[in-house]
């Protein structure tokens, strides 16, 4: 898919897009793992980046752990109290995206939110970072009921958009995760794989890739 020849409308992930979120959940995996005599190696916990907390704990507790705990016992584990989450509602935006979301404002260019989290969520994330009023259109798995690779939280993302209309054709995707990259061109939108939160992640399946909200903004402008 070549990039659109003018971008009106961006749709974004937000853990490892909007806030660098993902550490907190891969170190509290593998804190739980080890705790149980497993070392993981990071692929093993990437995966899950992107999906919910229910498969997660489920793979973990079924696959990883070979039913030596419930999927119960392994959310607990993962997100209950003391993992680490606590930080959720502390979180710095991804450096340059406060930048880039007003110069999307004065461009008239809305902003839109496509997350496998819930709306409490968001609201915790996004608005603990200072950036939840920046976005025009939020699409969360409480309107889906399903979480990516899925595609229909980005087509409830881009629905909204085609309400103002945008036609979708002028609409791009930012995702960090195989999941999301999944998601997002499984709703026929172009995909920018984002690899600035330093995780290594399989983005080879998107579009093209950025480094950087500027690097993006160049190309939307170029």
């Amino acid at each position: 898919m070549s990039f659109p020849e003018q971008v009106k409308a961006v749709i974004f992930d937000v853990d490892g897009v909007v806030v660098n979120s993902e550490l907190i959940f891969l170190n509290s995996a593998t804190r739980y793992l080890e705790r149980h005599g497993v070392h993981p190696k990071l692929p093993q916990l990437t995966r899950f980046l992107g999906k919910s907390e229910a498969y997660a704990a489920m793979t973990v507790a079924n696959e990883m752990l070979e039913g030596r705990v419930t999927p119960e016992e392994a959310r607990e584990g993962i997100y209950g109290e003391g993992c680490g989450y606590e930080e959720l509602g502390h979180l710095d935006p991804m450096p340059g995206l406060p930048e880039f979301l007003s110069w999307m404002r004065r461009n008239d260019m809305p902003a839109a939110i496509a997350t496998s989290g819930t709306a409490a969520r968001v609201d915790l994330v996004v608005g603990g970072a200072g950036c939840l009023d920046a976005f025009d259109v939020i699409a969360t798995v409480d309107d889906t009921g399903v979480c990516k690779p899925d595609p229909a939280i980005f087509n409830v993302a881009a629905e909204r958009l085609e309400q103002q209309g945008i036609a979708r054709s002028h609409m791009i995707a930012v995702e960090d995760s195989a999941n999301g990259i999944a998601s997002a061109k499984g709703a026929g939108l172009y995909t920018v794989g984002f690899t600035g939160s330093g995780i290594p992640q399989d983005v080879s399946q998107a579009d093209v890739v950025v480094a950087s909200f500027a690097e993006l903004q160049a190309l939307i402008e170029r």
